[in-house]
């Protein structure tokens, strides 16, 4: 992700006027070709999902902690089974 957030970056001057700069070069966006616009979407959606899955991700590991915690917490008033070793 962040490797994209290097590669691509948007710079808005106005209302309808923007920048994109690719790999170090500048580009105006309202003169890529149609086909370049469609590869800028189709990377913008994969970032949104990205993030998307980094935010899903978050806040699985945010509820396996709560339940990790509270099966502890329930854990105390059980005896282990004795070790034979």
């Amino acid at each position: 992700m962040n490797y994209f957030k290097k590669l691509l970056t948007l710079i808005l001057k106005g209302p309808s006027m923007a920048n994109i700069t690719v790999d170090g070069k500048i580009y105006d966006l309202d003169t890529l070709p149609q086909e370049a616009k469609g590869q800028l979407s189709a990377l913008q959606q994969c970032d949104q999902k990205i993030n998307n899955w980094n935010m899903n991700i978050a806040i699985a590991q945010t509820a396996r902690g709560a339940y990790a915690a509270e099966l502890n917490r329930l854990l105390e008033e059980v005896a282990p089974v004795e070790d034979d070793a």
